[in-house]
């Protein structure tokens, strides 16, 4: 169950209350009842108190009050605080026992006093199941019920069948009800055995305003059913129960079923709606279907025959037909849904089939067609073993902490989440062996800091060679130093509660992994972080000092008043966490429930901090170099608890020398890249100057104590090109050399391909980057035969076709500026050009920038111009209105640019918006001029494009700009020539066929004209498909890209793939036309590896070198067989650099307008005509 170790309470809850100057009111008549007249609630407790909004409630009224938090009791030890309690709601989950309970309320200055204890007693089962101590997040949902053997639910309900479970609830969403809490985004459903009280299934479904789910293949039983609402930080509120008047227990009737699953493994995905196996009228076969409205996102569908996994990912619009190959006999079908993140599966749907063999193939039995592709979920090995202790001193007590557990280190590769259409893979390296005489590490804590919000550290340890650090027991990362910045992408299942853990390496093993709980919110920003850390060995007998000591405190004139209680807890976990960005970083576990921290250096009070991190200035350290004590104590009202502190060397430089002397190193965000090559297609206007490419002028000396790069592979690439790959590092910046020249300066880990200049042996090296510092070389030798083309500068874009900056917008450190450049001639007046930005913020809340750079949250009630009797959002402008805007975090942005009338957009609710419909032709925005660009915000990092994908309407000309050590960013895409010119050229220059692309307002993209299904260019790529199918049924395809080296042959309507070092076969299925240009169907199925190949595949048949492997990497020859996507090549054709988005899959081999950098300063588009 995802908890939070921080009180919270959400502000939809807090908005009619009343200003506070002091803390609230007492409780008063707070009761716990178990039993109403004959009605009983087992295992559940109901709370009432008199409201603090009573007015006639004399003692207690207090307007002030936002929230009321509940602490229950057994034992004489706290059980849970529920953080956001509704009055009169049930509160399920309760193990039999006696309880007893307290109340207080909450407003913005905190929580008032405790109001009197109140006893009550639990009946029902003894649940195996420990209540999370803090339950704070959003409000316990209401009105929980069972639909199955319910006597008012109909018999044909779908939750009445065998093995199946209903439940329903009242949605947080109602608004007229006392739980309704506008922060929630989904529901966990918890399932106990009733007679065992054993946890059976846990299960969470998305969407404020769902209110019921029915399980599938729940085994027959009867069971005690909870549920909890969430929130977007993976809050989770206290668990509701069934009320007064309904049954505490449901039976399910059907067969037993041995498929319970513990609360500690991950949820399982939900079946799609509608699924359904369906046999009339198939001789050979069957077919799976679901509903159209199914959202399969990160799931894949797997179908298995008499318990044996036969197709890895069915995934199809709402059908996926199997043609038989199995030998005639009755099998028992399935289909299970599986999250391709963690390989956690649901419980499928069953049906027993009879099945005729298909005379034209063999038939099989299905353990002749396993698919090797199938991968089940596997769960971290874990072991206890002895308690670990940690000494406190200045009180002179020893502490004991709670008895750890040993996880034994999984080493697979991580799994990225891809941002759009996955064309690259980032090589990765896995751990050693497990030995339990390396200590393992100490203190880990998250301490994240300004740019770094994954940041964890821990203490260092003595003749570490480095750390690996895992995400729920999956390698992620190998670092050098006692210290880790994350990526967002390598939380895969989204928010939610992860266990991030580190083990000491050296030589080829490593110790057992140390780890804490940690919930990733979607934004790096922590809704927990456990205290407790689980530690893995017994302490090993040292000479190390202890990780921390206690002393008292000394309180200063500028900390008046502050006195000690040894009753507030003292920080746990303090180490140093920084690197060469913050070179005097500490960290420390937070401590739940206190005001602040005081900081100190030997003693002396420093500073005082909200967060539990600080970066000291260089100013503390007033001996100069030396040994310092840092210690930090929690601050609650005007007292102090004792202090924690460490010992830490001050060099004059931020490094630390205490039990190891190692120099942090920066981290930049890391990055997948595409291969980079030379672009070869001109502009129709203008030719990009080029010249000689010059090694970097910047000197780098050799720093041995920077983090070497891991993971070098090379391989040949093509006659005269070598291919280079490493993995990403902590330090995600790079020199590349080849023969000892400098080919690349200070870039990130990707895919390169590089030419070498004489033929035979050649060594490539690549170092880690900080600063004007380099790691030593990471060196692998290579045979290449043959010599490549010289490489020059990247061609770079005219300057006469440069978006300028606008002299009165200065930069600005915190924001990027948007600048827009009215160059339409005179066509149209900056009061007829329009703007409008539409998105998610950093609280991934939809919304619309207003020209201030505000996001401003979407409602219906922003639908206030009225159009052809229709209501649509006032949020664009003009240019006379606002020319540019300094813009914040956004996510999935899109923002529409039109000449002579708005873009209409209409919100629907506070979630979505309709946009422009073009398939539409009475939709109010089918006449409108406009184009779009699509980017993600986050600070200075910038992530867009635009794109032809869909349709030209008229030129623009993007350039963002950035700057860096090495050279900055300055890059520039787009079209080149007029409206008129590019329209002309057009109809001039591509194949007929294409020409019944062109309208007056546009030119469309094929599939959404002439070539889709069933129009007369329908078929165009039927008769290239088949010639590709022929040759590969009898030849092997064989290709490298950033995803591995593969080999591919043709199977019937399927092409098989293997990958070099890689057992797994990869399906992918014949496409047709529409499935080439649109990268969907059979180009866009299966597992991350299938997609990758899919990619390609996709791109090859665009670019007319399908059947020419040996061209896929080289731009100059694609668009020239007579069979092409002449759409994008056109567009290619005639843009900045050869560079366009013309087809979903344009980016792979670099050629797409992708622009990206994580220091841009501004974003300068030319609006043109």
């Amino acid at each position: 169950m995802i908890v939070s170790s921080i009180t919270y309470y959400p502000t939809s809850n807090v908005s009619a209350a009343k200003t506070a100057t002091s803390l609230p009111k007492k409780v008063i008549g707070l009761v716990a009842n178990s039993k109403s007249g004959s009605d009983t609630i087992e295992n559940a407790i109901m709370f009432a108190w008199a409201g603090a909004d009573d007015t006639a409630n004399v003692d207690g009224y207090d307007p002030t009050v936002t929230a009321t938090v509940i602490y229950i009791y057994k034992d004489g030890k706290q059980v849970t605080k529920i953080g956001n309690a509704t009055k009169g709601g049930v509160v399920g989950g309760l193990s039999a026992g006696s309880y007893t309970a307290q109340a207080a309320n909450v407003n913005s200055m905190g929580e008032g006093p405790l109001s009197e204890t109140v006893s009550f007693t639990v009946t029902g089962a003894t649940l195996n199941y420990t209540y999370p101590v803090n339950c704070i997040g959003p409000k316990t949902p209401a009105g929980l019920s069972y639909i199955t053997g319910n006597p008012e639910v109909p018999a044909d309900n779908p939750a009445q069948k065998d093995n199946k479970l209903g439940v329903a609830w009242a949605p947080s969403s109602e608004a007229s009800i006392p739980s309704a809490d506008s922060s929630v985004v989904g529901y966990n459903l918890y399932l106990f055995d009733a007679k065992t009280g054993t946890p059976y299934r846990r299960v969470y479904v998305d969407g404020i305003t769902k209110s019921n789910v029915i399980l599938e293949s729940v085994s027959a039983g009867e069971y005690l059913a909870y549920l909890s609402a969430v929130d977007a930080e993976g809050r989770e509120s206290a668990l509701a129960a069934t009320s007064f008047g309904q049954s505490s227990k449901v039976t399910v009737k059907g067969q037993v079923i041995d498929n319970a699953q513990s609360f500690d493994k991950p949820n399982q995905p939900n079946l799609p709606d509608g699924l359904s196996i369906l046999t009339e009228g198939i001789k050979y076969g069957f077919t799976i279907a679901w509903s159209g409205e199914a959202d399969l996102t990160g799931q894949r569908l797997n179908l298995f025959v008499d318990g044996v996994c036969i197709k890895v990912g069915i995934n199809g619009n709402v059908a996926s037909y199997y043609e038989n190959r199995l030998a005639t006999g009755t099998y028992e079908v399935e289909v299970r849904s599986q999250y391709t993140s963690n390989n956690v599966e649901s419980f499928g749907l069953k049906k027993t089939v009879s099945i005729e063999a298909d005379p034209g193939l063999t038939g099989k039995t299905p353990a002749e067609l396993a698919d090797p592709a199938y991968s089940e979920y596997k769960e971290p090995t874990t072991t206890t073993t002895a308690a670990v202790e940690t000494t406190t001193t200045a009180a002179a007590e020893t502490t004991t902490v709670a008895t750890a557990e040993t996880t034994t280190p999984v080493a697979v590769a991580p799994t990225l989440k891809p941002t759009a259409k996955p064309t690259t893979v980032a090589p990765t390296t896995a751990n050693g062996n497990v030995d339990e005489s390396i200590k393992a590490p100490e203190g880990l804590v998250h301490a994240p800091g300004e740019g770094l919000p994954y940041h964890f550290a821990w203490a260092a340890v003595d003749g570490a060679d480095g750390y690996n650090v895992y995400i729920d027991g999956v390698y992620v990362t190998k670092v050098t130093e006692n210290v880790a910045d994350l990526d967002a992408s390598m939380f895969t299942k989204g928010a939610g509660e992860y266990t991030v853990g580190v083990a000491t390496v050296k030589e080829n093993k490593t110790s057992a992994i140390t780890s804490i709980k940690y919930t990733y919110a979607g934004s790096g920003q922590p809704a927990t972080t456990k205290v407790s850390v689980t530690t893995t060995v017994a302490p090993v007998a040292t000479t190390v000092a202890p990780v921390t000591t206690t002393v008292a405190p000394v309180t200063t004139p500028s900390v008046p008043g502050q006195d000690v209680d040894e009753s507030i807890k003292a920080p746990e976990g303090l180490v140093w966490a920084g690197n060469a960005n913050l070179p005097y970083y500490f960290a420390w576990a937070p401590v739940v429930g206190v005001d602040s921290y005081n900081v100190y250096v030997d003693g002396v009070y420093a500073t005082n901090v909200n967060g539990n991190s600080v970066n000291l200035e260089k100013s503390v350290f007033t001996k100069g170099s030396g040994e310092y004590t840092v210690g930090v104590a929690a601050v609650k009202g005007n007292k102090v608890s004792n202090i924690t502190s460490v010992k830490y060397t001050y060099t004059g430089d931020g490094a630390i020398t205490t039990t190891k002397a190692p120099e942090a190193q920066p981290t930049a965000a890391p990055t997948t890249v595409a291969p980079t090559a030379k672009p070869t297609v001109a502009p129709t206007t203008a030719k990009p100057t080029t010249k000689p490419k010059e090694t970097t002028t910047i000197d780098f000396t050799t720093d041995s104590s920077i983090e070497k790069p891991f993971g070098l592979d090379v391989s040949q690439a093509s006659v005269g090109y070598v291919n280079v790959v490493w993995g990403r590092g902590t330090i995600d910046c790079y020199n590349v050399y080849v023969d000892g020249e400098r080919r690349r300066t200070g870039i990130s880990a990707q895919a390169l391909k590089l030419p070498v200049y004489t033929e035979g042996t050649h060594t490539i090296a690549i170092t880690t980057v900080v600063g004007k510092r380099e790691s030593e070389r990471l060196e692998a030798q290579i045979q290449i035969t043959g010599t490549g083309e010289k490489e020059t500068e990247p061609e770079t874009c005219p300057e006469e076709l440069k978006p300028q900056l606008k002299e009165n917008v200065p930069l600005r450190d915190d924001r990027i500026a948007i600048e827009l450049n009215n160059k339409t001639n005179g066509k149209y007046s900056d009061s007829e050009i329009y703007w409008c930005i539409v998105g998610n913020n950093a609280n991934n809340q939809l919304c619309y920038m207003d020209k201030d750079g505000n996001m401003i949250p979407a409602s219906e009630s922003l639908n206030t111009v009225e159009v052809n009797g229709t209501k649509y959002a006032n949020i664009y402008h003009t240019l006379a209105e606002s020319d540019h805007v300094y813009a914040p975090t956004i996510r999935s942005g899109r923002m529409y640019l039109s000449y002579g009338k708005p873009v209409y957009v209409k919100f629907v609710g506070s979630t979505g918006y309709a946009g422009p419909d073009l398939n539409n032709p009475g939709d109010v925005n089918a006449n409108t001029l406009f184009e779009f660009a699509e980017f993600t915000i986050e600070g200075k990092h910038y992530w867009g494009n635009t794109t032809r994908v869909d349709y030209f309407c008229f030129p623009m000309v993007t350039r963002l700009i950035g700057g860096s050590l090495y050279g900055g960013y300055d890059n520039v895409v787009g079209d080149v020539g007029t409206r008129d010119e590019i329209f002309n050229a057009f109809k001039n220059e591509v194949p007929n066929e294409y020409k019944s692309l062109v309208r007056d307002d546009r030119i469309i993209a094929p599939c959404k004209s002439t070539f889709n299904v069933g129009k007369i260019n329908g078929n165009y790529f039927d008769n290239y498909i088949n010639e590709f199918w022929n040759k590969y049924a009898n030849e092997d395809l064989r290709f490298s890209s950033e995803s591995g080296r593969f080999v591919g042959r043709v199977v019937g309507n399927q092409m098989r793939f293997t990958r070099e070092g890689d057992s797994t076969v990869y399906y992918v299925d014949k496409p047709n036309t529409q499935e080439v240009l649109e990268g969907k169907g059979a180009f866009d199925r299966g597992n991350g590896v299938e997609k990758a190949i899919e990619a390609q595949l996709c791109a090859a048949f665009n670019r007319g070198v399908a059947t020419e492997p040996e061209n896929w990497y080289t731009p100059s020859k694609y668009y020239k067989n007579s069979v092409s996507n002449f759409y994008a090549g056109f567009f290619h054709e005639h843009s900045v650099l050869g560079k366009a988005y013309g087809f979903c899959y344009d980016d792979v081999n670099d050629q797409s307008t992708l622009l990206q950098y994580d220091k841009a300063d501004a974003l300068v588009i030319d609006l043109k005509w």
